[in-house]
């Protein structure tokens, strides 16, 4: 007699919850991935304006971008992991790079950058905490031959979430350079 009192309940609730879980809201994920979206494009739009801060020689705009306080970067001068250091780390670092924004302009001038291309390849979020992958193209004018130099690199950004809005809170430099040799 126990065994069927138990059994009862189940009974009598599954139905319901059969009902429930083919709802609109509750058989599809769209919901969710129209909420991921607009977090991605959250974190593209502080990376491509960091990115954008150094052209404009904004150091301003390029802080704007980071969580200054909470900021560990790395340096993968290499493939061999023996030889990856810390960059900096803290509001100091960021500021001495953030201030390299100042010559940006007049370095690009003074190599006659032809063109840049920037593009932020890849967002994964995971509650608020989100890492990217982004990848800029240069071509410089290489004066020996006469011909253009390929310049490409990647970087993987590491951000939060801070007081509501992503912020960079970590880099990894130099993930991969080519050049056209």
């Amino acid at each position: 007699m126990r065994r069927i009192l138990w059994i009862l309940p189940v009974l009598l609730v599954f139905p319901v919850f059969s009902v429930w879980a083919q709802t609109p809201a509750n058989i599809s994920n769209i919901n969710m991935q129209v909420e991921n979206c607009e977090e991605c494009n959250a974190v593209r739009k502080v990376i491509y304006r960091e990115i954008q801060g150094f052209f404009k020689g904004s150091p301003e705009q390029v802080m704007s971008c980071y969580d200054a306080d909470n900021f560990v970067g790395y340096t993968l001068a290499s493939n061999d992991p023996k030889e990856w250091r810390i960059a900096g780390t803290g509001r100091e670092f960021i500021k001495q790079y953030a201030d390299r924004a100042l010559n940006t302009p007049k370095n690009i001038a003074d190599n006659k950058v032809v063109s840049h291309r920037a593009e932020v390849q890849h967002v994964d979020i995971t509650g608020n905490h989100a890492i990217a992958l982004a990848r800029q193209w240069y071509v410089l004018p290489d004066d020996d031959e006469g011909e253009t130099e390929n310049v490409q690199f990647e970087s993987v950004f590491m951000l939060h979430k801070k007081n509501g809005e992503w912020k960079i809170n970590g880099f990894l430099g130099q993930a991969s350079v080519q050049a056209d040799d």
